[in-house]
């Protein structure tokens, strides 16, 4: 079995079009909602961004430990298990958290990692001059600012872009070991976090809204409350749409690559956030808030089962026509495999699709369903547990 694991920061739901968005320019998205299970009810657990991979990390909720920081000696990391039972993992990521003091345990759990400098005031680029800083909505202060303004300073084309090489380096890895089995590959971008600056193919996207403002920049709104006007509220919006709409593009490659070496018969796709990010919604800005609105806490979420359903229903049938202990053998194993794959999922797809009052009926038939086996005579048994 293989997956792709395509994980974007700060990711908007009610911002994509598969949930309704019908504004912004993110054609990607739509043809992954029509290949893809789009699920409906997903929810952060711990948030912001290192609990939030501690949780996928450990399968437990951070939060009921511990705020912000790295993994612990006792915890057990998914890709470093993996690793163990011999499936390779490879992280290519531009998320500068896991590098700094409380993110730094993280990228070691992978089999091998690349890492690309340059996001939000990532300490990178050494100049001693400090930068001028531009007249801007609710300037930040401090290094973190003019370190940003700095490493922008280096990005001449979109190649030049973090999330440009952190897409090149998984595509990379998809070309050279689509033929190998057995591989788990991060791709893990943090935009759309903010700020929110983009190459300007994709800002001339929403040309008439870029034409009609004449405010001052505001691509890095800051965590409290709106102080702004509602045009500069509506001009950080089309900035966050327009690095959604480079993301948007990248994720496109990574599809178009499931395509040309024909991966969805054989490799899981996940496509998931963090959390969301508020705009102006409820006059906030950002996420750090109580109680947590649906704009931060409901989050997209993507996941191709596709192949993992055939190879289940077709280990099933040949099980069926095994005529050697050797071959029931090995169809129950696909038969295994392919549970393994769907079952989880399917269990929270009906989960969201049914009513709190239903849902536990619906589950149970589920499991009752798929668990038992019936004798000749037709009775069902349940396995013992």
């Amino acid at each position: 079995m293989k997956c792709i694991m395509v994980m974007f920061d700060s990711l908007n739901r009610h911002m994509l079009p598969p949930y309704g968005c019908d504004w912004i320019h993110a054609p990607n998205f739509t043809r992954l909602a029509k290949q893809t299970v789009r699920f409906d009810n997903a929810y952060v657990c711990s948030m912001p961004c290192m609990p939030a991979r501690r949780d996928m990390h450990t399968g437990r909720p951070n939060f009921l430990h511990r705020s912000w920081g790295p993994l612990e000696p006792f915890d057990d990391s998914m890709p470093e298990m993996l690793k163990k039972a011999g499936i390779y993992s490879h992280l290519a990521t531009d998320h500068q958290h896991y590098l700094e003091d409380g993110g730094a345990t993280y990228h070691n759990r992978y089999s091998t990692w690349e890492f690309f400098r340059g996001q939000e005031g990532d300490f990178w680029y050494g100049q001693v001059k400090r930068p001028i800083i531009p007249d801007v909505v609710r300037a930040r202060t401090g290094l973190k600012m003019e370190q940003d303004l700095i490493n922008r300073s280096l990005i001449k084309s979109e190649a030049d872009f973090p999330q440009a090489k952190t897409f090149g380096a998984g595509l990379d890895f998809i070309r050279r070991n689509h033929q190998e089995d057995n591989w788990f590959l991060q791709i893990e971008t943090f935009d759309p976090h903010e700020p929110f600056f983009a190459d300007d193919k994709y800002r001339d996207l929403y040309a008439r809204h870029h034409d009609a403002y004449k405010g001052r920049p505001f691509d890095w709104p800051p965590y409290g409350m709106v102080k702004e006007t509602p045009e500069e509220v509506e001009h950080c919006r089309h900035e966050y749409a327009a690095l959604l709409s480079m993301c948007d593009a990248y994720l496109g490659k990574v599809l178009k690559a499931m395509d040309e070496f024909d991966l969805w018969k054989d490799t899981m796709l996940i496509v998931c956030t963090d959390h969301g990010f508020m705009l102006g919604e409820h006059e906030c800005w950002a996420k750090i808030w109580q109680p947590f609105y649906s704009e931060v806490a409901r989050v997209p979420l993507f996941h191709d089962v596709g192949a993992a359903v055939i190879a289940w229903s077709l280990a099933t049938s040949a099980s069926g026509l095994a005529v050697t202990f050797g071959m029931l053998f090995l169809t129950r194993c696909l038969v295994g495999v392919g549970e393994a794959a769907y079952a989880p999922v399917a269990q929270a797809m009906l989960s969201d699709l049914y009513p709190v009052s239903k849902r536990g009926r619906i589950l149970a038939w589920f499991n009752k369903l798929r668990c038992e086996r019936r004798t000749p005579l037709g009775k069902p048994v349940v396995p013992d547990v």
